[in-house]
């Protein structure tokens, strides 16, 4: 009843699957648990559900905090797929040492340990067969769900869905460490001659579009080819002793509240793969110290 959906999600796997396979082998863990983001987000990294999880993973905030990411109204590196993925291998491994059983870690990495702990109180067994019937009513699914999506990875041709490739491109990319100064990703993109929606999509975590001012280094990811463009701008604006202009965007987006699993995305999920278009307010921030972006309209 999916299948135009699947077809979506599998187009976005031949892209992140490989780097996740890389995390998961470098902890020591089942290749097969590339499949968690499939059912938790579709592998969406804007994914957003109604209670607060965010990302590829789905991380819930509390967990993000305990192993270190950083969460605020600027960055939230749930939405960055590779630290996302370390997270989730090492929050999967912790699971399976305190469990010693794959599917009770799974388990309890969607509905959490307590829910799992008072499952296995219920019952003497560690079938999880059995232990599924004391589990809550919403998380029941989520085994048979990764089950089913392991399967349709491995076998989706031989029911006839193919890939449907993403709307947009993906580039062999490169890193630039931004710091001590608040830099729009809009107007990196002008400067750079790169397609502002493009950069949006290679730094899910910033989710203003804006790299606010910071003495911690933030890792921007740009295509390889631009790299020497960028390093240009950026030198020119740390040069600079007058004050720095930072663009204020309101987004218009375009995009059905719907997703493959039924979760509900945020606006910058890229499920349906609409267009997202933006104006520029041109408000200004006189100084260097970050000042979040207001718009006219009371929404982003």
């Amino acid at each position: 009843s999916k299948r135009d959906q699947v077809s979506r999600m599998l187009g976005r796997a031949s892209h992140y699957f490989p780097m996740v396979e890389e995390v998961l082998a470098r902890h020591g863990l089942p290749i097969e648990l590339k499949c968690i983001p499939v059912i938790e987000s579709a592998m969406s990294p804007n994914a957003r559900s109604e209670n607060g999880r965010m990302g590829m993973w789905m991380l819930p905030y509390r967990l993000a905090q305990r192993y270190g990411l950083e969460t605020n109204s600027y960055v939230d590196e749930r939405c960055d797929p590779i630290l996302a993925s370390e997270v989730a291998a090492k929050h999967l491994k912790y699971l399976y040492e305190r469990y010693q059983n794959w599917y009770l870690a799974i388990a309890a990495f969607n509905s959490g340990e307590g829910a799992v702990d008072k499952a296995l109180r219920e019952t003497s067994s560690r079938n999880f067969w059995e232990v599924i019937r004391f589990l809550p009513p919403d998380n029941q699914g989520y085994l048979p769900l990764f089950i089913a999506a392991n399967y349709i990875i491995n076998y989706h041709l031989e029911h006839d869905i193919a890939h449907n490739n993403p709307p947009y491109l993906f580039y062999l990319t490169d890193t630039v460490q931004v710091r001590n100064l608040p830099i729009s990703l809009a107007e990196a993109a002008k400067n750079i001659d790169m397609d502002y929606d493009e950069l949006r999509l290679l730094n899910p975590a910033l989710l203003d579009g804006l790299i606010p001012f910071a003495t911690k280094p933030y890792a921007l990811n740009l295509p390889i080819n631009k790299v020497g463009l960028f390093m240009t701008y950026y030198n020119s604006l740390r040069n600079k002793t007058t004050s720095m202009a930072v663009n204020s965007n309101s987004y218009d987006m375009r995009l059905n509240p719907y997703s493959v699993w039924n979760y509900n995305m945020n606006n910058y999920s890229v499920l349906n793969a609409q267009p997202m278009n933006y104006k520029d307010s041109g408000k200004t921030v006189r100084d260097n110290r970050p000042k979040r972006a207001t718009t006219s309209s009371g929404n982003r």
